[in-house]
């Protein structure tokens, strides 16, 4: 937006100076996206929360725009060997995103109606509230579900009202290191649902929050797609290798090749 700021004069805050040049000099030689420009507003605005913000976006507690919601302390008494998935910390990855382990627990299907306020969706994003892997975060994709959410985590979920998922998510994972910037003592022991309630997120137009979605969307579904693709070439691997090891499987008419 700093672009669309300078193609109509408008006043560019001191704080941004440094970019703006960087900008002024794309501007000048045409290496300056000015398609990608256009949903953005030409003009910044003060705010008392977050400082220089875009013209007409807002600033929104986190708690206006989307739900925390809790897991769950299941009994290791319930677990069974198949049924529905549970959630647990140890499957959330370095890279963001939750994979399967091969100790992964189970609950009986039942447990999807007792249970419901504790299933996941497609794409909810976690947090890790608590002990030693405290603002661990993970994607949860639609290729694990049915999925019941275990303890020691927060489940971000956006309200009906908001319009795009993927930069509730983004936006919760950017807050989540801003908060682990500046916090100690206490803070980094544990986290406190009120105070990330209270937390300020900044909130575009919804015709931009829609335009993103449209955009960014898909990536995460195709993200999806290629983990849910590796993890079963992972299982096919697992169950022929030590077959054609142990050379078990026989090939008929080998000797003819």
């Amino acid at each position: 937006m700093i672009d669309n700021a300078l193609s109509a004069g408008n006043p560019i805050p001191d704080e941004l100076a440094p970019r703006t040049e960087v900008r002024r000099q794309a501007l000048a030689d045409g290496t300056a996206n000015r398609e990608a420009a256009k949903p953005f507003p030409a003009a910044f605005q003060e705010t008392e929360s977050m400082g220089w913000i875009p013209e007409g976006w807002t600033t929104e507690p986190l708690g206006e725009i989307a739900s925390i919601l809790n897991g769950y302390a299941f009994q290791s008494g319930d677990y069974t060997d198949t049924g529905i998935f549970v959630l647990r910390t140890k499957n959330f990855d370095a890279n963001g995103l939750s994979s399967r382990r091969s100790d992964d627990v189970f609950l009986p299907d039942s447990f999807a109606e007792s249970h419901s306020a504790y299933l996941s969706q497609p794409f909810d994003f976690h947090l890790v509230m608590v002990a030693a892997s405290i603002s661990k975060t993970s994607l949860l994709l639609p290729h694990m579900l049915p999925a019941l959410r275990n303890q020691n985590m927060w489940c971000f979920r956006p309200k009906t009202t908001f319009q795009s998922r993927s930069y509730l998510n983004l936006a919760v994972q950017k807050k989540v290191s801003e908060v682990m910037t500046w916090a100690s003592g206490s803070a980094r022991s544990f986290f406190r649902k009120s105070d990330f309630k209270a937390h300020e997120i900044l909130v575009p137009s919804e015709n931009l929050l829609i335009a993103f979605e449209d955009q960014v969307g898909p990536m995460f579904l195709g993200i999806s797609n290629k983990s849910a693709e590796s993890e079963n070439l992972a299982s096919l691997r697992d169950t022929l290798l030590p077959k054609l090891i142990s050379g078990e499987p026989r090939i008929p008419d080998s000797e003819k090749l």
